[in-house]
């Protein structure tokens, strides 16, 4: 079954946001401020992304939650962006309201033939998005002509089949973000053994002070010294040493590079790129580097100076690159490295970032460190793994659910 084209200006009008001022901008205000920086490349919102605003503004720019917002221009090299739509969260942090910027509209119906939410499942399609962009100019700054968004043609299914549809696509949704949400919350498990450990030295203050490291077994417990002593970063446990970051990793050569917009959509090996995100495209040639759930590495990506574990055959961009501990575990090496404090500052500047100090403990301790943690990064992995085959399986139904090739049957109605 295919459904009948209609263009979206017959149902739905764009809604301008705010024009505001960097000084309205503030520290803490009960209202928040959409911008660009509350969407996800291809669609999706941002949480925590929201601006303290200050200015004033009409009742008519208050957002409700289940709104649909959509990105009007975007900044980023490659227009990852622009067009991307996003669905206002509840109310659920420190803002009582939510207005939007003027790089920001709101979709408003302006029929009852079609929901917000499914134009927004709509614009996740890569290929209409671009379409309703297709007005698109420029190379620093790019805007949506809205009336080029306006004519863009878009399927109308049955109210009924757009609810199928949405109910859908958000359970897998929700299935994605909550694997998201534990495996980020097993990840904060392990930095807080690290902190524990490595950090704050909990272990030697309670043999210190003749009493046992709380939840700690007794051959653990035996590998941590009884006393501190100076260093030059302050009192360390005895028998460990203050050296350099470059002293506790070896920097690997990555095997061959390959050029982002070259990488396909397809094939077996990942392309890793310079953020937290990791993936940005795939290939089918012998990956650069061989990582396993048994033997990971750390990836660094030098010009934004983000960290990633990985633990799966890959290769990478220019200016990322595998990392591994020397002598210490690769574990004790990606906690270490996100704990610092100014690790973020040296964006771009490798040289000024491995001669920072650090503690490094015993070789046998970090190797207990791994032995307690990496139950918890396998889980992590298993979690990422899962979620590259969700969010595969949702972006290749949902432009055939979108154009009606495939139909939810009415019995698979999620309410």
């Amino acid at each position: 079954m295919t459904f009948r084209t209609e263009s979206l200006g017959q149902h739905f009008e764009l809604q301008k946001g705010l024009s505001y001022k960097g000084v309205e901008l503030v520290e803490s205000s009960d209202v928040g401020l959409v911008t660009l920086d509350s969407f996800l490349p291809g669609g999706g919102y941002k949480s925590s992304s929201e601006k303290p605003y200050s200015g004033d503004f009409k009742r008519s720019f208050v957002l409700a939650p289940g709104d649909v917002v959509i990105a009007t221009t975007d900044v980023t090299q490659d227009g990852a962006v622009l067009c991307a739509p996003a669905i206002v969260p509840n109310y659920d942090h420190s803002f009582s309201e939510l207005v939007w910027s003027l790089d920001v509209a709101r979709l408003s119906p302006t029929s009852g033939a079609m929901s917000p939410e499914f134009v927004y499942n709509f614009l996740r399609v890569t290929l209409n998005r671009k379409r309703a962009a297709y007005g698109d100019t420029g190379t620093t700054v790019r805007r949506i002509p809205f009336e080029y968004f306006y004519e863009q043609r878009i399927p109308i299914p049955t109210i009924e089949e757009q609810d199928r549809i949405n109910s859908f696509i958000a359970v897998l949704d929700h299935k994605i973000e909550l694997n998201a949400e534990i495996a980020l919350n097993l990840e904060r498990i392990a930095q807080s053994i690290f902190r524990s450990w490595f950090v704050d030295f909990d272990p030697v203050k309670a043999k210190m002070a003749g009493g046992k490291p709380v939840g700690m077994d007794d051959a653990t417990a035996a590998l941590f010294p009884d006393s501190m002593e100076d260093s030059e970063l302050g009192l360390i446990p005895k028998g460990w040493e203050v050296v350099t970051i470059g002293d506790v990793l070896v920097k690997q050569k990555p095997g061959k590079l390959y050029d982002q917009k070259t990488s396909s959509q397809s094939g077996l090996i990942p392309v890793l790129d310079q953020g937290r995100s990791g993936v940005v495209g795939y290939h089918n040639e012998a990956p650069g580097y061989l990582a396993t759930p048994d033997n990971p590495v750390v990836v660094f990506a030098n010009h934004t100076c983000s960290l990633r574990f990985v633990a799966f055959p890959f290769s990478v961009i220019q200016n990322v690159f595998p990392i591994l501990g020397n002598n210490l575990s690769v574990y004790w090496l990606y906690f270490a490295l996100q704990g610092k404090q100014e690790f973020d500052s040296y964006k771009g500047h490798w040289p000024d970032l491995v001669i920072k100090p650090v503690v490094r403990p015993m070789q046998i301790v970090s190797k207990a460190f791994e032995n307690l943690t990496s139950p918890l990064m396998k889980l992590v992995w298993n979690l990422e793994k899962e979620n590259q085959g969700l969010v595969h399986l949702r972006d290749s139904l949902l432009p055939r659910l979108i154009s009606g090739e495939l139909q939810i049957p009415e019995e698979m109605l999620v309410s």
